[in-house]
């Protein structure tokens, strides 16, 4: 789909799962404490992110939260979702367990992805009922190729 738009012109439309497409695959598209990566090699991990999501067998459109800190987890996240049909609900990694009791039920996330300290904080009726809990290592391990 194409929109034409006054200061750029024709521009092409595409989903947001889409934008790691744009770059040059060789070029680094991300560089933290975890390494530098390339645009190609985040597109596979994302790839694989998705494709972990996916296998939850979530309804299309179900909410997925993350209550993780900065790193490739949580910068793919806002992407994997919504490749896997899925919506992101991003929870402030400062936040208490309270609070994200209460975001969990306000949005009616089905999965929330957590560091395994931060899980451990939730307690009895914190987490709605078919919201299930996985540890942010495990997403990672997905993006790496490996189970999680």
């Amino acid at each position: 789909m194409k929109l034409s738009d006054p200061l750029f012109g024709d521009v092409e439309l595409r989903p947001i799962d889409h934008v790691l497409l744009r770059g040059n695959p060789t070029h680094p598209a991300l560089d933290g404490r975890s390494g530098c990566h390339d645009f190609s090699e985040l597109e596979q991990a994302l790839a694989r992110l998705a494709g972990w999501l996916a296998g939850f067998g979530l309804e299309r459109g179900a909410r997925v939260a993350s209550w993780i800190a900065k790193g490739p987890v949580a910068a793919l996240m806002p992407l994997a979702a919504p490749r896997a049909g899925l919506v992101h609900v991003p929870i402030n990694p400062l936040l208490k367990h309270a609070q994200v009791a209460h975001i969990l039920s306000d949005s009616g996330a089905a999965l929330l992805i957590g560091t395994a300290a931060r899980l451990d904080t939730l307690g009895e009726g914190d987490v709605p009922s078919g919201c299930h809990l996985h540890p942010e290592g495990d997403a990672a391990a997905a993006m790496r190729g490996g189970r999680g």
